[in-house]
């Protein structure tokens, strides 16, 4: 008899598909293999349509829960499915044990029109999710897995490492804008929200630092591989910092709370704006390679100096004609210089792509040479 294997399968809210395809695989495939499902931002319940198109198969999904990818970060898995709609979702990463396998629905949930046509849509889903994973997992065998130590493997490590990367750097983007989006709004409750995500950017890190150190550990990498891996770590640190600047920029929208501005926010969206648009290109230059980009994009940190220094000379002139500007001038500052360092700490991404990509160490950053003389 073989043994029992374990299936994780994941998507985003583990409300919908992730849930049928868990009662799916223990109800037709108990004997070879146990499911669990978990979402990466779980809704806390399992969807009532999902129950409902599955009780028409005679499966009862009532007593499951909406479950959290963190509780089975150490538990080994033969295989891990990934279910989410490519088109319209960020498909989680997994780096924990187990061989990752994506096979995409979109979200039922996600359909609008009447009743019976929400509920079309989950069985739709339901119906693909039975078709597709069970055939799968049906005829999933180890030989079918990639052979441990194989270049075949550390290629597919490698690149999951990479899109574990660039996971963080989209997240860490997205950061940036929501922090200078609650600042416009003076939203309280979104800030406090925005300092509590800065944990799932710490988590995602440290995530990529322990697959980087198991890789170096069981594979020796040498030359490029190396470098990459190494690339990996370093990168990761740098998003780190700028996700942390992020934060910063909620916290401070609280310590303001409501008090008027004493200015127009004129040039620290624009700010905003640019130094995203530099981790968007960074990140794009890091998945392909591309040090022509890399050598490019520093160069766009002018702009948000500029602005930065504008920011500046303003916020001191409104100091000095009223002293009681002063706390909100300090606020509206660290914000500025906020933004100002996450555009430096973009021109060390670029750094790291060429020397991952060419082994040369280079400084682009062209006022450190020049201080320097």
């Amino acid at each position: 008899m073989s043994p029992i294997r374990r299936v994780l399968i994941l998507c985003t809210g583990n409300s919908a598909r992730s849930q049928m395809a868990e009662g799916l695989v223990n109800h037709f495939l108990n004997d070879r293999w146990t499911a669990y499902s978990a979402g990466t931002q779980p809704t806390g319940e399992v969807h009532s349509l999902a129950i409902k198109a599955m009780a028409e198969l005679d499966i009862d999904i009532s007593a499951q829960r909406s479950k959290s990818a963190e509780e089975f970060r150490e538990m080994p898995f033969d295989v891990v499915i990934t279910v989410c709609d490519d088109a319209a979702e960020n498909c989680p990463i997994w780096l924990g044990p187990g061989l990752v396998k994506h096979i995409g629905f979109p979200d039922p949930a996600a359909v609008e029109g009447s009743d019976e046509e929400k509920l079309d849509a989950f069985r739709e889903a339901r119906n693909g999710l039975r078709l597709k994973i069970l055939d799968y997992l049906k005829d999933f065998e180890p030989a079918a897995s990639r052979v441990p130590g194989s270049r075949e493997t550390f290629d597919w490590e490698l690149h999951r490492l990479r899109d574990a990367t660039l996971t963080l750097g989209t997240m860490v983007q997205n950061y940036i804008t929501d922090s200078v989006e609650c600042l416009k709004a003076r939203d309280l409750t979104k800030a406090r929200e925005l300092i509590r995500h800065d944990a799932k950017i710490n988590r995602r890190k440290y995530d990529i630092e322990r697959f980087s150190l198991t890789l170096i550990a069981t594979q020796q990498p040498v030359a490029g591989d190396l470098r990459q891996i190494a690339s990996a770590l370093d990168v990761a640190g740098e998003l780190e910092r700028i996700g942390d600047y992020a934060k910063g920029i909620a916290k401070i929208v609280i310590l303001m709370g409501s008090e008027p501005m004493i200015k127009p926010l004129v040039d620290i969206p624009p700010m905003a704006e640019k130094v995203t648009a530099m981790i968007r290109a960074a990140l794009d230059a890091l998945a392909r390679g591309d040090v022509d980009a890399a050598r490019e994009i520093p160069k766009r940190d002018d702009e948000v100096d500029a602005l930065y220094n504008h920011v500046y000379c303003d916020l001191l002139e409104l100091a000095g004609k009223d002293p009681a500007n002063f706390d909100q001038v300090n606020y509206l500052l660290w914000i500025a210089h906020n933004l100002e360092r996450a555009a430096d700490r973009v021109i060390n991404l670029c750094e790291r792509i060429i020397f991952t990509n060419t082994g040369k160490i280079v400084n682009l950053d062209k006022d450190e040479e020049l201080l320097a003389g």
